[in-house]
């Protein structure tokens, strides 16, 4: 348990409380997010009346109980259900309840921290349960990297309010599943008429069609009214026939070939670009631009930056709102690839800086022809 969580510091923090009942500005933010999470605000006069002391046990376990839910909130995604061929229980040695001190023994104890997490007093095994719910489920968050307390509160309130686990209205559900079904059909079709033909599926990866889809309808309710996508070449197709609304017939075209002597016949068909204007579900007009992608897959990363970039110093976006980048990485050329630690690495600086990127990482379990097992460490 760290040294600052000790029973024998409660006076210190008390003092700490009566300086937050003035001032909540006036202590440490990681205290000022204690007091806020044990619902200080509405309740300091009850807290700080006199009352029988609390025994030292007591506010020993209480500590050990915030330290759990710290740990869960920083790394809680390590455990997170997000491969579905790899379901079931796991655990991690900074979240087992013997690394706080904790064991079975334990889960039926009234808590008063529950407070943290909106719960009130409730026993340990409904503060654990709610913990796996918020960081554990198969969409999670990993935000214990960020420096800035603002963000990083912004982020935990919203994932500790069902943000993640909120299930979307049925107009939404609808259109996913007919974008699933748009995705499947194109698939079918494709697999059926050109046979053995390159042309790397989407198939295992279908949700990006539906991801993408309503990433686009969100974004322009928010202002954009431009987006650039950069991806490689697994599921390109499905994604200018189904996001773009490519001409299908200029599609089956470059299937057949269509070599000119003059110009060539130009590249393969999951390397093109294209661009087109869409009508979102809201009735906003957007346009859509996918960039030439070559072999060489991270690469288009940073040129649709720059293409962003130029294009908000024209359109004069100071606030950098109407312009969105979103790169899709696959999960193996992500960690393999240092051009996008460059890029990210660029992200702040006042001559780069697009004002935010999406970027979307497709696992499909296995990476230049490699396991995972054998190519992470």
């Amino acid at each position: 348990m760290p040294q600052y969580l000790n029973p024998l510091n409660t006076s210190y923090i008390e003092d700490l409380a009566e300086e937050y009942q003035k001032n909540p500005d006036s202590v440490d933010p990681s205290w000022r997010y204690f007091f806020d999470g044990m619902a200080l605000r509405g309740r300091m006069d009850q807290a700080l009346a006199p009352a029988a002391p609390r025994e030292a046990d007591d506010l020993e376990f209480e500590l050990k109980v915030l330290e759990l839910i710290q740990n869960y909130r920083e790394l809680g995604f390590l455990i997170a259900d997000v491969n579905p061929l790899q379901r079931g229980i796991k655990n991690h040695p900074l979240l087992r309840l013997d690394k706080f001190g904790l064991g079975e023994a334990d889960l039926d104890k009234i808590c008063d921290v529950g407070n943290m997490l909106g719960l009130g007093r409730v026993p340990l095994r409904e503060i654990l349960r709610t913990l796996t719910e918020y960081y554990c489920s198969p969409a999670t968050v990993e935000y214990g990297h960020i420096e800035d307390p603002p963000s990083r509160l912004w982020i935990q309130k919203r994932i500790e309010s069902n943000y993640l686990t909120n299930g979307l209205p049925n107009e939404v559900r609808l259109r996913c599943l007919d974008k699933l079904i748009e995705t499947e059909v194109f698939e079918g079709f494709l697999h059926k008429r050109f046979v053995g033909q390159k042309r790397f599926s989407v198939e295992g990866n279908d949700v990006i069609i539906p991801m993408l889809d309503f990433l686009i309808d969100q974004a322009s309710q928010l202002g954009a009214d431009e987006i650039l996508i950069a991806m490689a070449h697994r599921g390109r197709l499905s994604v200018l026939a189904n996001i773009f609304h490519k001409d299908p017939k200029q599609m089956m075209g470059e299937f057949s070939g269509n070599f000119d002597a003059n110009v060539g016949d130009g590249d393969v068909k999951y390397h093109m670009g294209f661009s087109t204007q869409v009508t979102t579900p809201s009735g906003k007009q957007v346009h859509l631009s996918l960039s030439p992608n070559p072999s060489h897959l991270e690469a288009v990363n940073s040129v649709v930056m720059g293409i962003g970039r130029a294009k908000q110093k024209l359109k004069g976006d100071k606030n950098r709102t109407q312009t969105l980048a979103v790169l899709l990485h696959g999960d193996a050329s992500f960690t393999g690839q240092g051009s996008v630690y460059e890029l990210l690495n660029m992200a702040d600086l006042p001559g780069y800086t697009v004002g935010g990127v999406i970027h979307i990482i497709v696992n499909n379990q296995i990476g230049f022809t490699t396991m995972p097992q054998e190519a992470r460490s």
